[in-house]
C-alpha cells in the first residue's frame, strides 16, 4: 500500500514539473526573451525531468534481474533516453559542434544494432 502513495507521488510530482516548466516558459516568453533562451530552457528542465525516470527504470530492471537475455537489451535501450535528450540539450546551446555530438550520440546505437 505504500509503494502505490509513493509511486502516486511520483507522478503528481513530475506532472506539476511539466505544469511549473510551461508555466514558466510562458512566462518567459511574455518578457521578451529569445525564442532561443526559451527552447534551451524548456530542453533543459526536461532533460532534468527524464534523466531520474530513466535511472529509476534501470536500477528497477538491474535489480530484479530474472531475465538477462532479455533485459540486457531493455537496460540498453533504456540508456537511449538519458543519452538522446543530453546530446540534444547541449546540440541547442552549442550548435556548431551539433555534428560531433551527433556522432557521439550514434557510438552506442551502433553498438546495439552489432549485438
Amino acid at each position: 500500500m505504500g509503494a502505490d502513495y509513493r509511486r502516486c507521488l511520483e507522478y503528481f510530482t513530475y506532472a506539476g514539473l511539466v505544469v511549473a516548466v510551461t508555466c514558466y516558459c510562458v512566462d518567459l516568453y511574455r518578457n521578451g526573451s529569445s525564442k532561443e533562451y526559451l527552447a534551451w530552457f524548456s530542453a533543459g528542465a526536461f532533460v532534468l525531468i527524464c534523466f531520474p525516470i530513466s535511472m529509476k527504470e534501470i536500477y528497477c530492471h538491474l535489480s530484479n534481474w530474472h531475465m538477462p537475455h532479455v533485459q540486457c537489451y531493455v537496460v540498453r535501450i533504456l540508456w537511449m533516453v538519458p543519452i538522446y535528450a543530453v546530446e540534444s540539450w547541449l546540440s541547442l546551446r552549442f550548435k556548431d559542434f551539433s555534428l560531433y555530438l551527433r556522432a557521439f550520440r550514434e557510438k552506442p546505437y551502433f553498438r546495439l544494432r552489432s549485438v
